[in-house]
């Protein structure tokens, strides 16, 4: 069950094809833009954080073409983020390959790093709190809300769940959604369902519903990684 939202479901499953798994894509969550005043981008900050394509997407339809924030220094938290940014013509782009604790600490020790305040513009409600990891540096984060992220309707036909091997989840808020949904009937899993999670910190929300025994953590927060721990878990 691909649960990640469109449309990057899509290319995980079209690569979970590849690998000679049957993929079910069935979101847990979508994205939703949301307003933003010309005032919030009328200043510049040193440099730009962007943790997912949404958020590229987001500040990209927010900008003109010429605009001088797509000349600022990105930092992304991984490649896939990092490719958007590039294909949305932001330059120079410096991916973290990671986390959002890799994320910080390229930050950290990125020693062409601007002068002045970094704008972090993402999701209204993200994944752990970057400007607070960062303040004992001395680096100083804004936060600009460009889309939330809402609960979606589970739909999961009944022969599906029936069958179902997998689980893939890749961020903390589609584990609680999850969660949300199976104590609220509104979908049930078998009990041999693996729960593959891109890290810990998807895997947190599972825990107590779940047990520990059914959770499996990608080795890195990569989709390469995430169907590298799908394939240990199915061969078990």
């Amino acid at each position: 069950w691909v649960t990640r939202t469109e449309p990057g479901a899509w290319a995980t499953a079209r690569r979970l094809e590849a690998a000679g798994y049957t993929p079910i894509v069935a979101p847990l969550l979508r994205a939703e833009r949301l307003p933003v005043p010309d005032s919030a981008l009328a200043s510049l900050p040193a440099a730009l954080i962007l943790t997912s394509p949404h958020g590229v997407e987001a500040l990209h339809a927010r900008l003109a073409p010429g605009h001088p924030a797509r000349r600022l220094r990105v930092y992304a938290v991984g490649e896939a983020t990092a490719a958007a940014a590039r294909a949305a013509g932001f330059d120079p782009v410096l991916s973290a390959d990671g986390d959002r604790e890799a994320l910080a600490q390229t930050i950290e020790t990125d020693p062409e790093r601007p002068d002045g305040p970094l704008l972090f513009a993402g999701a209204d409600i993200p994944a752990g709190d970057l400007p607070a990891r960062l303040a004992p540096s001395g680096i100083t984060v804004q936060t600009l809300a460009l889309y939330a992220t809402r609960p979606c309707p589970v739909v999961l036909p009944a022969a599906c769940r029936s069958q179902l091997k997998a689980v893939l989840l890749q961020s903390p808020r589609a584990a609680t959604v999850l969660v949300d949904a199976v104590r609220a009937n509104a979908t049930t899993l078998p009990p041999a369902c693996a729960l593959i999670c891109l890290s810990d910190a998807v895997a947190t929300p599972l825990r107590e519903t779940f047990g520990a025994e059914r959770i499996h953590i990608a080795a890195t927060p990569t989709e390469t990684d995430l169907i590298a721990a799908l394939t240990v878990a199915l061969s078990a």
